[in-house]
């Protein structure tokens, strides 16, 4: 610490305004200028934080040539602390400290203690400074530091003696990476608002969701691979038939700030498949918006529970004819009713990776269930408590054995047979 002297044409009950420099070092904080005035006042001061620390100063004996009494006159120099900080300030913002030291004694006195700092989540006290004030009775003196700046979120708390204080610091990281408004339509395929493909699925319609990020950029790829449409029922993945639209999403890329883009999502007839919002959860971006869902399923491939039951038919009730024909004379269909219990199932995981165990083969899914009603799909995911259908074509005369998955499965699945 660094001081002017008191000007020499002034006594000390009339003291100019003095300036002090001071500084902090290992603390995480920047440099410290501090604007101090020491002045006489006898009044009470204004209530704040308080230390009374006592420093007791013997003054000099009467001259006894001048014909003094030769009695000793002992005060006391007592000190009251009074702090004025924020109760909150950001991350990397500026701001002030001031601490008033106010001598309330009697007698003239220094004023002594270490300036000490630590954070909630520590017992540690690190050294900031050391604040030393010579004052006489009635006098105070501010020590101010109006360039404190945190790099870092946490409460940081002060203790000067037995004066503690303390402030948070809050975190201004941005918490969303991309903040983004969309609009939605249901339109059948052909021409209408957007001029759109025909929909590979009988009695199917297409979600349009219409993208514009309003803030910071869009990973198209992010979206191609991890956005979905979310209804009551399920989550439905992006067609890759959007990178043939105008201004459609495509597998690469990014959205700029302000552009437009095209999500394409196959919409089915089902009592369940009312749009609920756009689902970014298992994105790698965070995404802010309205009506933009980021709690559940969080993940590609969470845990699920599932239960299962099978029935075989040579015209399953849920698959159009046309689909339905295709089996082989010699053959039936074998239908696993999938109910999730528990988690989110990924039909991708399904479609890839799931086979039908009878007593003479293993058999890999039929990609026809993309057509059946709630028939799994190669993409998108199935939500608690609803139901998935996989088909499965086998021989009339073999003997079905267990559904499940095979080794290179990506989820963690729980099994379990109904019938």
């Amino acid at each position: 610490m660094v001081s002017n002297p008191d000007s020499d044409t002034n006594s000390r009950e009339h003291l100019l305004r003095r300036r002090r420099i001071l500084t902090t070092g290992g603390i995480g904080l920047t440099t410290a200028l501090a604007g101090c005035a020491g002045e006489t006042d006898d009044s009470d001061d204004d209530t704040g934080v308080s230390n009374d620390t006592t420093d007791d100063t013997e003054s000099d004996p009467p001259d006894m040539d001048d014909g003094g009494d030769g009695g000793d006159d002992t005060g006391t120099a007592t000190f009251e602390i009074t702090v004025e900080h924020p109760d909150e300030v950001e991350v990397g913002e500026t701001h002030e400290l001031t601490i008033t030291a106010r001598n309330t004694g009697d007698a003239a006195g220094e004023f002594e203690e270490r300036l000490e700092i630590s954070t909630l989540s520590t017992d540690e006290w690190d050294n900031a400074d050391m604040v030393t004030l010579e004052l006489d009775p009635g006098e105070r003196e501010e020590v101010v530091y109006p360039e404190l700046e945190f790099s870092e979120p946490w409460t940081v708390q002060f203790r000067l003696g037995d004066t503690r204080w303390q402030y948070d610091i809050a975190d201004t990281k941005p918490e969303y990476d991309v903040t983004v408004e969309y609009s939605t339509e249901i339109q059948a395929g052909g021409s209408g608002t957007y001029d759109l493909p025909e929909q590979l699925y009988d009695g199917w319609e297409w979600l349009v969701i219409e993208l514009v990020p309003t803030e910071g950029d869009l990973d198209m790829e992010d979206v191609w691979f991890r956005g979905f449409a979310e209804t009551e029922e399920r989550l439905y993945a992006v067609n890759h038939d959007s990178s043939d639209v105008s201004n459609g999403i495509e597998s690469r890329g990014g959205l700029r700030e302000g552009g437009t883009g095209i999500v394409l999502h196959s919409y089915p007839p089902s009592p369940k498949s009312e749009f609920l919002g756009w689902n970014t959860s298992i994105m790698d971006q965070s995404v802010n918006g309205e009506n933009i869902i980021s709690s559940d399923p969080g993940e590609l491939y969470p845990p699920v529970s599932l239960e299962y039951s099978i029935s075989t038919t040579s015209n399953p009730e849920n698959l159009p004819a046309e689909y339905a024909d295709r089996r082989e004379d010699n053959e039936v269909w074998a239908v696993v009713s999938v109910d999730v219990t528990e988690g989110y199932l990924n039909m991708e995981d399904v479609w890839f990776r799931s086979q039908l165990t009878t007593d003479s083969r293993r058999h890999e899914l039929s990609h026809d269930s993309q057509h059946a009603t709630r028939g799994v799909l190669s993409r998108g995911m199935v939500k608690p408590g609803n139901t998935a259908q996989a088909l499965y074509t086998i021989g009339e005369g073999e003997t079905i054995e267990e559904w499940g998955y095979t080794e290179d499965a990506r989820q963690s699945v729980n099994v379990t047979r109904k019938d």
